[in-house]
């Protein structure tokens, strides 16, 4: 399968791709995209069909984990600006966090806290005041630990 990803003249560039089952009720994998160019966050079917997408600043980074109790898994994003957007597997948006100048290269959800039950956000950045590289540990509600 290849497909193309314009739309109405308009180009995207992949920054980052994720690919799992997002909707636990399906019997097949969704793919998260965060894009450039158009600057998206999309989920699509595993045909490459686009479930929903969200127009947002310029994606870096995507992955996906649990965060909540609710079903599926939680999207997580990152973009240039420090922004971390949380959407439910429907795409509507549970968090917005920022971290103030940072830039999100790289992200990945991940079981770090035994004591929850749900996943922490792991991020990798730059500090563009320091000229830095970061990294950041974020709970399920977006609280840095």
């Amino acid at each position: 399968m290849l497909k193309s990803l314009s739309s109405k003249g308009t180009e995207k560039s992949i920054n980052d791709i994720f690919v799992s089952n997002i909707n636990t009720s399906n019997e097949y994998d969704e793919i998260v995209l965060g894009t450039s160019g158009t600057e998206h966050v999309a989920l699509l079917d595993h045909l490459g069909n686009v479930i929903w997408e969200i127009t947002k600043n310029n994606m870096k980074s995507v992955f996906a984990g649990n965060l909540s109790s609710d079903q599926g898994l939680e999207i997580v994003a990152g973009d240039d600006k420090g922004n971390v957007l949380i959407w439910n597997f429907t795409g509507s948006l549970i968090k917005n966090v920022s971290l103030e100048n940072t830039s999100i290269y790289s992200l990945d959800v991940a079981d770090l806290n035994s004591s929850s039950p749900f996943d922490e956000i792991v991020i990798g950045g730059y500090d563009t005041d320091s000229n830095v590289g970061i990294i950041a540990v974020l709970d399920k509600n977006g609280n840095i630990l």
